[in-house]
Formats: structure tokens, sequence, C-alpha cells
């Protein structure tokens, strides 16, 4: 993905999705703050033009190296 508006417009819903299916799977009707990283890392891993903005790439990483 080229541009920030790429990334929200097509990564974003496909992310919402995993969390949401990811939910549900696991018995809850409430998506966590899990839900989303594990969707944002299925994302990333799956799809090799994995570029979101700067801001949120820096979150990921931390959140990733920390191991929150």
């Amino acid at each position: 993905m080229k541009s920030c508006v790429e990334w929200f417009t097509y990564a974003l819903p496909d992310i919402y999705y995993l969390s949401c299916r990811n939910a549900l799977m696991n018995g809850r009707n409430i998506v966590n703050k899990g839900d989303i990283l594990i969707a944002i890392k299925r994302y990333k891993f799956g799809y090799d033009g994995f570029s979101p903005p700067p801001i949120v790439l820096s979150v990921y990483n931390f959140v990733m190296k920390e191991g929150i």
C-alpha cells in the first residue's frame, strides 16, 4: 500500500473484521485489545504490502516488543 489513505481504506476494515471474528471464535461478544493485536498480526503476516501510518506501526512494534 502506497499511502495512509489506502491503508485506512483497505486494511482497517479487514483488521476490524478479523478482530470481531476472533472475539466470536472465543465465545465473546465484545472485542478486546488482544483481538485487535491478533488481527493486526494476522493481517501483517498475510499481506506483504503491510505499511500502516508510522504512528500505528510504532505502537504495533512497541506492543509486540514489550509483549503487552
